[in-house]
């Protein structure tokens, strides 16, 4: 049984913009989702599905990198590297991320990779 489950849907809403952020106050279930996601090296999340996902951790939620476009992985990239102070103060309550951080962790290595 692979470890994918497919995306219920991969079209976001219509008329909905959906943003991706962190919120400045995580519960300790998006805090392990959000570890669960920069420690993945298989599967990414896309925009439309973040709020599930950060809420529940719902496979269906997520999509393999493998299956990502190119403008896919460009902007979860971009993404990452924005976000990477966020991220670290969601997971370790410290401001400021250490200098390359996020270029350590797997999601990232593995979304450049392909």
């Amino acid at each position: 049984m692979s470890e994918y489950v497919a995306p219920r849907n991969t079209t976001p809403p219509p008329g909905l913009g959906h943003l991706r952020g962190i919120p400045r106050r995580v519960t300790d279930t998006q805090r392990a989702n959000l570890e669960k996601l920069l420690t993945n090296t298989n599967s990414w999340v896309l925009r439309f599905a973040w709020e599930e996902y950060l809420e529940t951790g719902d496979l269906h939620a997520l999509i393999p990198i493998a299956k990502l476009t190119t403008d896919q992985r460009a902007a979860g990239i971009a993404w990452l590297t924005q976000q990477q102070h966020a991220l670290y103060w969601a997971l370790f309550n410290e401001r400021v991320a250490p200098n390359g951080w996020i270029e350590t962790q797997p999601l990232m290595q593995q979304l450049r990779s392909q």
